[in-house]
């Protein structure tokens, strides 16, 4: 989707929420994930070698998850929107941030069966 069509479904999930519904949303945008109240993150791979929940709770619970491919990459989604939330936590992010540290598949897959 666009960028602004997500801003657009987001606007309606969120309303449906508001009103007391349960929404269920299966998504990979990181856009869309890091809204979430509660997420479940299944894996660690697709097909057969997935299907287990690596990973439940809100976004940055999941982002703290070192068994989570999908919280390995909301870590960076979640930094950058922390980085502009407010002008004086922007201004006090320096632009040379570090990223948060890349796991390689060989050490995930030792460290998360």
């Amino acid at each position: 989707l666009h960028f602004h069509d997500v801003e657009q479904l987001l606007r309606v999930l969120h309303r449906l929420r508001d009103r007391g519904n349960t929404v269920v949303v299966i998504e990979h945008n990181l856009e869309v994930v890091k809204t979430a109240d509660w997420i479940v993150d299944l894996g660690p791979e697709g097909g057969d070698r997935g299907g287990r929940v690596v990973a439940a709770g809100t976004p940055e619970t999941v982002a703290a998850s070192p068994c989570s491919h999908t919280g390995h990459h909301l870590r960076a989604v979640l930094s950058a929107t922390h980085e502009v939330s407010g002008a004086e936590e922007a201004a006090s992010v320096p632009l040379s941030a570090p990223r948060p540290p890349t796991v390689t598949a060989r050490r995930w897959r030792r460290s998360c069966r």
